[in-house]
């Protein structure tokens, strides 16, 4: 399926947007995710659009098995590169993993990239049957109440440096629902690669529904630090269990 995103995801996104060195921040999301799914070494985990395997990469270095798919080929060869895992260039709309998981994630706000919710709930039923009965699927994503809070609390959006190569300004449609960036990159020589981006902006019932609509059960809203999410919550974390 065609978007934005199939423009968007490059080699110079994921140096900027993937990468991290940041080895404590990864080791407690990590722990955070494990917790979250209740799985233990050995158990094989989807990852939902991976990337070049932020999350997948430790996850396997910790004994689990990853079965991760990414639109992007260039990313999945990176992944493998760095991980044994089972992964696979191919839309994520579509795909079902091979082998039931015994859970599931998808991290980092990779999900509703389309304007219909009909789009993006056949995401979550793509997940919902790459999980054996009982799994868990954890959705990472942006806290919707905390933009509306602070973001836009005044009457401008200062772009936030990302780094010193690259910035992003944040806006609301409200007309469409939808939170869009406009992500300014700068070139080695200079120059500026100036792109757009869009997500839908849910609200947490809005993806508490969308869970259920799917078919998952005992859904549950965390924050980044596993606690029940706040207004206040730097992300929401959204977790379903696949029915027995």
């Amino acid at each position: 399926m065609d978007g934005w995103w199939s423009k968007f995801f490059d080699e110079t996104y994921a140096t900027v947007g993937l990468e991290t060195s940041d080895e404590a921040k990864r080791d407690a999301t990590i722990d955070l995710i494990v917790s979250l799914l209740g799985v233990a070494p050995g158990a094989r985990i989807f990852d939902q659009c991976c990337g070049i395997g932020r999350i997948s990469v430790p996850l396997a270095k910790r004994g689990y098995r990853v079965t991760g798919v990414d639109l992007i080929p260039r990313y999945v060869e990176i992944a493998r590169s760095r991980a044994d895992g089972d992964f696979h260039a191919a839309d994520a709309f579509e795909f079902v993993a091979p082998e039931p998981c015994d859970g599931g994630i998808n991290w980092f706000t990779s999900f509703g990239y389309h304007r219909d919710d009909r789009v993006n709930v056949g995401m979550l039923r793509r997940a919902y049957a790459s999980l054996k009965p009982g799994a868990r699927f954890a959705l990472d994503y942006v806290s919707i109440p905390r933009v509306f809070t602070e973001l836009l609390a005044v009457d401008r959006t200062p772009p936030p440096t990302v780094d010193e190569r690259s910035s992003q300004a944040l806006s609301i449609d409200f007309g469409a629902g939808m939170l869009q960036g406009t992500w300014t990159f700068v070139k080695p020589d200079g120059t500026h690669d100036v792109r757009h981006v869009e997500n839908r902006a849910f609200m947490p019932h809005e993806l508490v529904r969308l869970f259920e609509e799917a078919g998952f059960v005992d859904v549950a809203l965390f924050g980044p630090d596993g606690k029940p999410y706040e207004r206040t919550s730097r992300r929401l974390i959204v977790v379903g269990r696949r029915s027995e």
